[in-house]
């Protein structure tokens, strides 16, 4: 078994070179973990847990298309966060001009309030 992992890391890391990362395969059979597969990005790792080549292979092609993807996503993510920033800010300023609004309101009133 230790040498097919072996086998199959190395045919995975060529795999994983072809993709153009600079990433390394590792295979786990770990079946206290419940993930199939993760990446850690800080070491370039892409982990793969099953001991079933045609589960590893799909686990390795999805975790290598979501690395690809990734940067993508994050200027999307980035500009939704900057949109969500602008609303918040123009329903602070609303809120903010509203309340002031009432508040005229009510002091001008303060003699009907009073009585």
């Amino acid at each position: 078994m230790e040498r097919k992992k072996i086998n199959l890391e190395e045919e995975f890391n060529r795999l994983v070179k072809k993709f153009g990362l600079d990433y390394r395969v590792i295979i786990i059979n770990d079946k206290n973990v419940k993930d199939r597969g993760w990446v850690n990005t800080n070491n370039k790792v892409i982990y793969i847990n099953s001991d079933d080549y045609q589960e590893a292979y799909r686990i390795l092609l999805h975790e290598i298309l979501e690395i690809k993807l990734n940067p993508l996503l994050n200027k999307y993510v980035r500009l939704v966060n900057v949109l969500i920033e602008y609303i918040q800010g123009e329903l602070y300023r609303e809120k903010e001009r509203f309340l002031e609004d009432v508040l005229d309101i009510l002091i001008d009133f303060k003699h009907i309030l009073l009585d």
